[in-house]
């Protein structure tokens, strides 16, 4: 699969094909993707519905319109259908990625288009998403930049197959031990035509609802939001429907040549490690952190080294303009730019 890099976002808007209205400011293209902001339309209901349909929502939610200078509380337990700011004219097959700085709050945004995550060439309108929060309530304002829209060359739709990984590794990514120069053995490290993160020994994270909104605009203390769970030599047992952060023993290193994405180990597991936000960008270097829940009944036992989720990556279109490690703002550069540990939240800096 092609990704299209930056300069094609660039290229496509010019030329009055990418249409985005209001028109996104130059912070919001990222190296492969562009960002998309909240509008103020929402419907709030306390289940999820079984298909996105306004005349169900009419029928079973409550419609609130957010008005200038107000938020919008998430609580868990509701579920919340957002309306985008913007109206796109999209003209390649795209799909949509969730933001590792809402990730990291526990909150989960989908979109709700008739293939979920993707969207079909040609479409026209505004996009809408559900929201819900899964660990404590959290505080989120219009104009909020909610998830990743990414867009593809529809001429080549395939992951990078594993002969292609294998010749890239090493010069377009790769894994690094937490201390140490030298990548880790391509061997020790592929699965097919992937490449395994395991569970670092540090301790995990655990969200806790005190019934304070974490306000996003704000930030807040990390011992408010979340409590310490140490993982042992015998491992740690993750409740069933709580939401963990924790981080990769390895580093991860991307070029401005492929963009990653982390995906689920074993969909058998129950367990999802970056459920929500799992966009690699080209230029990112760090340990990834994870964001974990387990969906199902049963408790899980986790322990260090054990394999957690696997990294696939797929070409861009060409080498993208800028890479993570160039967006300069509060933080300096990209917020989790050579993050090391279990870096929470730091969307108040953006």
């Amino acid at each position: 699969m092609v990704v299209l890099s930056d300069r094609d976002y660039r290229v496509l808007m010019e030329a009055g094909k990418l249409k985005i209205a209001p028109e996104p400011e130059d912070h919001d293209l990222q190296p492969a993707s562009i960002e998309i902001r909240m509008g103020r339309e929402t419907w709030i209901t306390n289940f999820k519905l079984p298909t996105f349909d306004i005349g169900l929502l009419r029928r079973f939610g409550k419609r609130y319109f957010i008005k200038d200078g107000e938020d919008l509380t998430l609580y868990p337990g509701l579920v919340y259908y957002v309306k985008s700011l913007a109206e796109f004219e999209i003209p390649v097959p795209a799909k949509t990625e969730g933001r590792s700085s809402l990730g990291r709050l526990g909150v989960s945004v989908k979109a709700v288009n008739r293939s979920h995550k993707y969207i079909e060439a040609n479409h026209k309108g505004p996009l809408w998403f559900v929201i819900e929060a899964h660990a404590f309530p959290v505080k989120i304002y219009p104009g909020t930049a909610i998830c990743h829209l990414v867009l593809r060359d529809p001429t080549n739709m395939d992951i990078m197959p594993s002969a292609e990984v294998a010749a890239a590794y090493g010069r377009s990514f790769a894994l690094y031990p937490a201390s140490g120069d030298g990548p880790l053995e391509f061997g020790a490290v592929a699965r097919g035509n992937a490449l395994q993160l395991t569970l670092a020994e540090m301790e995990l994270k655990r969200g806790v609802d005190r019934g304070r909104p974490f306000d996003i605009r704000a930030g807040a203390d990390e011992g408010d939001y979340f409590e310490s769970v140490d993982i042992g030599g015998e491992g740690v047992v993750m409740e069933a429907g709580r939401f963990y952060l924790a981080h990769a023993r390895e580093r991860v290193m991307v070029n401005n040549e492929v963009v990653g994405f982390l995906q689920q180990l074993d969909p058998e597991s129950g367990i999802l490690a970056h459920w929500e936000a799992g966009l690699f960008d080209p230029g990112f270097v760090g340990q990834p952190v994870l964001e974990m829940m387990q969906f199902g009944k049963a408790n899980l036992l986790l322990f260090p080294g054990q394999e957690i989720g696997k990294l696939v990556f797929e070409r861009l279109s060409r080498p993208s303009a800028r890479g993570y490690g160039d967006f300069k703002g509060k933080a300096g550069k990209g917020k989790y730019y050579a993050q090391s540990g279990t870096v929470t939240s730091r969307i108040h800096m953006e």
